[in-house]
């Protein structure tokens, strides 16, 4: 009897690259995993790997934040492992969960302090696309909470 992966290769080549691809991006998590920090292991996942750009999911904001800071150790560590040292970029995108049952009952505020200490921070951040979030973060103070 032939396996599900022979029939596809045999009859359809775009199918078997899709099962190809879908095996490396396995092998990527499993490797990838290793270079995250366990707090963010659990709220990151693999979505793709096109162009040497590594796309991730990220459970919310705040997870999307806290790997942002990470980024420039996981591209450093991605060129330390073999398979993932074609990566160049990550690029984070925040997915919530299906099964997540979060309901906000009020709406973040942000005081004047917290955005000038994201803004200071922002002025010290090498990595453009954090320092870029930051500032965007910053923009966010609520002008009646002091």
């Amino acid at each position: 009897m032939k396996s599900f992966t022979q029939i596809c290769k045999q009859h359809s080549v775009n199918l078997y690259a899709l099962l190809q691809h879908q095996a490396k991006l396995q092998n990527i998590t499993h490797q990838f995993k290793h270079c995250l920090p366990d707090t963010l292991a659990e709220h990151v996942y693999i979505a793709n790997l096109r162009q040497r750009v590594l796309y991730l999911h990220v459970d919310s904001s705040a997870w999307a934040s806290r790997a942002r800071f990470f980024i420039p150790q996981l591209l450093s560590c991605c060129q330390q492992q073999q398979g993932l040292n074609e990566i160049r970029s990550i690029q984070l995108k925040v997915r919530v969960p299906e099964h997540s049952t979060v309901t906000r009952t009020h709406k973040p505020v942000l005081s004047s302090d917290s955005a000038e200490l994201l803004t200071h921070q922002a002025d010290l951040t090498q990595y453009e696309p954090l320092r870029q979030a930051l500032l965007k973060l910053a923009q966010h103070k609520n002008i009646n909470i002091e």
